[in-house]
């Protein structure tokens, strides 16, 4: 059964599993060590829960720009009587 993570554990598993992947020049990802059983498991939870959740999936990794930066998307008020 798939179980939620807060920003800041998703933050810090992110961290965590960036050094297992590189960029290219061309910008295909690609592996560079195997990931540990407990990597794999929580990107299969990650992606279950994102499956099941749009709240999740948005408040976690979605990104979006904003005229100087890029951020973290978070609903506005209005945003959740829609």
């Amino acid at each position: 059964m798939p179980e939620p993570h807060s920003i800041s554990d998703v933050d810090a598993w992110t961290k965590r599993l960036s050094t297992a992947f590189e960029i290219d020049p061309k910008g295909n990802i690609l592996q560079i060590r195997d990931l540990t059983k407990s990597e794999r498991h929580f990107i299969a939870n990650e992606r279950a829960y994102c499956m099941a959740s749009c709240y999740y999936f948005l408040t976690r990794y979605y990104w979006i720009k904003t005229k100087n930066s890029i951020v973290r998307f978070s609903f506005r008020h209005g945003q959740w009587i829609i």
